[in-house]
């Protein structure tokens, strides 16, 4: 039997990806019907995406090499040298946005870490950059920000390649721990607050993120919103790669366009009023998936995003103008800072009191259920 379609493969990825673990079995079953060897590549390259606890890393089987999911990542891995830095290097975890991310092992004590690695050889610039703050990413510590642990240039086979280790983020994905708890919408608005607060301690220190989407967000055992992810488009303007219609969903319209003088801190509060959508909705804020890539950027670019209370929510308008703002399109137009926007998002929960998760679609669903179990019954 021939291998999958590779565009059918993609295709199907990208579609599943931005679901929740929940829904993603009946999606697959629906797309990929008895064919067996499709859904298969489908599960393996979700699987690949989202390495979820410090428990994945425990597998054996990862660090000795498994195939990679795309030619570009395995001609990567083949580039870099077997350690770095004292860190050996084992296989590909995922790759987006002009990064690949390797799993480690420290040879001295075992740890096990994320090996990130720009794609781009490193310029002239770049390596001045990462030689001066280096140091000080390194140093930077928040509850709400995962460490990176080392920074720094790697002689790959195309020429020197910047690189970060980072500590292996906590708990689960947002999307898992959203599955698992189904908090409240207050305890949802609490949780994007928190990541605020991470990214306006990143800002404080000078950097900036560039790639905050739910992947990049995993919540510990103890409920606390932690971010990864840090330092990649900073230096190198990773979130500016060639953008495709996924990636598109989580980007500003200045990313999107590409523009480097429109890109800074307020970048990120444009990601954050994503963020806010993809927590207490449920779903991105404007649907550009299986869209042409010209027709996402458009969307990207022009289309308002619909309120929150679209998914079915009872939202106050003190939240739904938090979002609005956020998501404006010009960088002027939105929250000066992570810190304002955390504080606007607090204020408005707080005035609003209570507002219910009153999910229409599911109520519907669940009433229909019970009419069809009586009409069995009957």
């Amino acid at each position: 039997m021939p291998d999958p379609d590779f565009d059918r493969v993609a295709e199907l990825f990208t579609r599943a990806v931005q679901l929740e673990p929940t829904e993603r079995t009946r999606f697959l079953e629906s797309s990929c019907g008895d064919d067996a060897r499709l859904r298969r590549e489908v599960e393996t390259m979700l699987r690949f995406d989202d390495v979820e606890t410090p428990d994945a890393f425990t597998d054996s089987r990862l660090l000795e090499g498994r195939r990679a999911l795309d030619r570009a990542a395995s001609e990567l891995l083949d580039g870099l040298p077997g350690s770095i830095a004292g860190w050996r290097v084992g296989r590909r975890v995922a790759r987006r946005d002009g990064e690949t991310t390797v799993a480690v092992e420290n040879e001295r004590d075992g740890r096990l870490a994320w090996l990130v690695v720009g794609d781009a050889v490193a310029t002239t610039e770049v390596a001045a950059r990462i030689e001066a703050e280096g140091p000080s990413l390194v140093a930077l510590r928040h509850e709400g920000l995962v460490p990176v642990l080392e920074v720094g240039l790697v002689d790959a086979r195309e020429g020197r390649k910047p690189y970060r280790v980072t500590a292996v983020p906590p708990g689960r994905s947002v999307w898992r721990y959203l599955s698992d708890h189904r908090p409240e919408t207050p305890e949802r608005l609490e949780l994007v607050a928190r990541v605020a607060d991470a990214i306006a301690a990143a800002h404080r220190a000078g950097f900036r993120h560039g790639q905050l989407e739910p992947r990049a967000v995993h919540v510990s055992e103890a409920g606390v919103p932690v971010v990864t992810g840090l330092g990649g488009a900073h230096w190198t303007g990773a979130d500016l790669a060639e953008p495709t219609a996924r990636a598109l969903a989580h980007k500003a319209p200045e990313q999107a366009r590409r523009d480097r003088e429109e890109i800074g801190n307020r970048t990120d509060v444009h990601a954050l009023g994503l963020l806010l959508h993809d927590v207490v909705a449920g779903r991105p804020a404007l649907d550009v998936y299986g869209r042409r890539t010209r027709e996402a950027l458009r969307i990207v670019c022009e289309e308002e995003p619909p309120p929150l209370s679209r998914a079915g929510l009872v939202v106050p308008a003190a939240i739904e103008e938090t979002a609005r703002r956020a998501l404006a399109k010009r960088p002027s137009d939105r929250f000066a800072t992570a810190d304002a926007f955390a504080d606007a998002l607090r204020r408005a929960a707080r005035a609003s009191g209570r507002p219910s998760r009153r999910v229409v679609v599911r109520v519907l669903l669940a009433a229909a259920a019970i009419g069809a179990g009586l009409a069995v019954a009957l």
